[in-house]
């Protein structure tokens, strides 16, 4: 883990990075592919706040990179994942595990409406988070509609 006084990893920050790693197979993730393995992991989905704030502080510690929209685990927290991916581990585990990873503390509530100006990442804005979401809505009406 990055040796860096500043970083101070809120839960919100492990949410992120595992849904950035259950969904980066090598080729990166999309933001709306983010969106939905975080709604499968704590059946809420991200503000824009607790998105800036993750990938800028992830980004920062080495642990993702994002290219051309794609994002990408990197670093510690790909060595950190290639030990546990083989491994069947539930959500829970493996939340309990980037939380240890990262230094974070559990589950607290989180206020960032009046985001941490130090952990901003400019390149993702509101209109882009829930242009996601929409992409994300819209797909999970179509696949329910294939299930009936």
């Amino acid at each position: 883990m990055q040796n860096d006084k500043l970083l101070e990893f809120v839960w919100s920050d492990v949410w992120l990075i595992l849904a950035i790693t259950i969904t980066d197979s090598g080729n990166g993730t999309t933001l709306k592919s983010i969106v939905a393995a975080g709604d499968y992991i704590n059946h809420s989905i991200f503000t824009g706040a607790e998105l800036r704030h993750g990938l800028a502080i992830l980004t920062h510690a080495g642990y993702i990179n994002e290219i051309e929209g794609k994002y990408f685990l990197t670093g510690d927290a790909k060595t950190y994942w290639a030990t546990r991916q083989e491994t069947r581990k539930s959500i829970n585990t493996l939340i309990k595990d980037f939380e240890k990873f990262l230094g974070a503390t559990p589950y607290t509530s989180q206020n960032f409406a009046a985001e941490d100006q130090k952990w901003q990442y400019p390149s993702l804005t509101d209109e882009m988070v829930h242009q996601a979401y929409q992409e994300y809505i819209q797909k999970s009406r179509t696949s329910k509609k294939m299930l009936k």
